[in-house]
């Protein structure tokens, strides 16, 4: 006994070929995904009350670790809080303000975190209003 031939027709294997051939070739615009999760896009922050407050938590942050890195205390929070800066940056800076209120008193909670396991003489930032 002996198996059919399977015949495949050209229309549907070149269907089939182009839509495989076709995939995902739209890139996301800069700072809007794939490495956006560890770079934060520059923007211009306008004079309001959040933005004023994020940028004090990311100076303080950088102060902090800058502080840090003079003491040889630098370890890996400064790293996800790095990366929490990056996630109210790239929030912020594409609308996303609920998201990114909700993400500040995080930032800020690292921020304060770190300041406490800073070893003692050392020079700490102010804390943000």
């Amino acid at each position: 006994m002996t198996l059919p031939a399977c015949h495949l027709r050209p229309a549907p294997l070149a269907l089939l070929l182009a839509l495989l051939l076709a995939g995902c070739t739209a890139w996301p615009p800069p700072g809007r995904g794939g490495m956006a999760e560890h770079h934060a896009p520059a923007f211009p922050a306008p004079p309001d009350a959040f933005a004023e407050r994020l940028a004090c938590e990311l100076t303080r942050m950088e102060d902090l670790r800058t502080e840090a890195a003079q003491q040889g205390v630098l370890t890996g929070r400064f790293a996800l809080a790095q990366g929490s800066a990056a996630r109210v940056q790239r929030e912020y800076a594409a609308g996303l303000l609920a998201d990114a209120a909700r993400s500040l008193p995080a930032l800020s909670g690292q921020t304060t975190d770190l300041s406490r396991t800073m070893p003692p003489g050392s020079r700490l930032p102010p804390e943000c209003p």
